[in-house]
């Protein structure tokens, strides 16, 4: 392997490993954080819910206004391990120069319930009693996607891998 490939691998294997860093654009910053707002657990059943807290910095003189936020969350499904996106939303959001605003998303939730095994017993003498397994459901948290927009063009943006 040549020493540019190798450092093209080594550079995207960093910044892979680095996960959620804040992103910036010029002058725009996003640094999100992901809250927990209390979780409920009633039976075999567990709820999670969380808001994205999404702080914009504005390090330039200019004054944006009317700009779009737009969220994504991923969530993994126990059972398929495939990954969907929970919730969405945007906000419209008014930027003073050399400032930071700081924007809550709405509230969304994860319910994952908890399998069981049921015994099933034999009638028969000495044959052996089954078990039936019903698996685990729901879905679990898995990544955000943050979109800052000015007039349809992305300006800043900021996700965890694999959502954005």
């Amino acid at each position: 392997m040549n020493s540019t490939a190798f450092l093209l691998v080594l550079i995207s294997a960093l910044s892979f490993s680095l996960g959620a860093l804040p992103a910036h654009s010029g002058d725009l910053e996003l640094d999100v954080s992901v809250k927990s707002v209390g979780s409920k657990k009633s039976g075999r059943s567990h709820t999670s819910n969380r808001i994205l807290v999404v702080r914009i910095d504005n390090r330039g003189d200019e004054v944006y206004r009317g700009l779009k936020l737009e969220w994504k969350v991923a969530g993994r499904d126990v059972k398929t391990r495939r990954t969907k996106i929970v919730a969405t939303g945007s906000e419209s959001v008014d930027l003073p120069a050399d400032e930071e605003v700081e924007v809550e998303t709405r509230r969304f939730s994860f319910t994952t319930t908890d399998g069981k095994v049921e015994r099933i017993r034999s009638r028969k003498k000495g044959q052996q009693d089954r078990f039936k397994v019903h698996p685990d459901t729901g879905a679990r948290y898995s990544g955000y996607s943050v979109v800052l927009k000015r007039d349809g063009k992305v300006v800043a943006e900021a996700g965890t891998p694999g959502v954005r």
